[in-house]
């Protein structure tokens, strides 16, 4: 079912992020509830890559949340979405990950190394 199948996406993303923390000494900051939005957004200015998972669908509210926070989104497939705002353009607007996370670290270290 689709429950299950976003559970596996997130949950696989979730478990990588937090051995990259560990492995990097990155800090990572993982929400399964939901915040009140000051803290949200006083998070949210803070963040420089934002890892965005799918849901239902590919795009989600808090990838333009994080655009317009200053944040760089890190979509997996991104290359292969349009969007009536032009926020998936890979190398562009946003950083494109595969689906199973398996370039994940390769792009987030070569993200946090870039100083543009």
């Amino acid at each position: 079912d689709d429950y299950e199948l976003i559970g596996t996406h997130r949950g696989k993303l979730v478990k990588t992020l937090k051995g990259f923390a560990k492995k990097h000494g990155w800090k990572v900051r993982i929400e399964s509830k939901r915040m009140p939005e000051v803290m949200f957004l006083k998070l949210l200015r803070q963040t420089k890559l934002f890892v965005s998972p799918w849901g239902f669908g590919e795009w989600s509210g808090k990838d333009e949340e994080a655009l317009l926070a200053g944040a760089v989104l890190v979509k997996p497939f991104a290359e292969q979405f349009w969007h009536i705002m032009p926020q998936y353009r890979p190398g562009i607007t946003c950083l494109d990950v595969l689906p199973d996370w398996s370039n994940l670290e390769q792009v987030l270290v070569q993200a946090l190394r870039d100083k543009d």
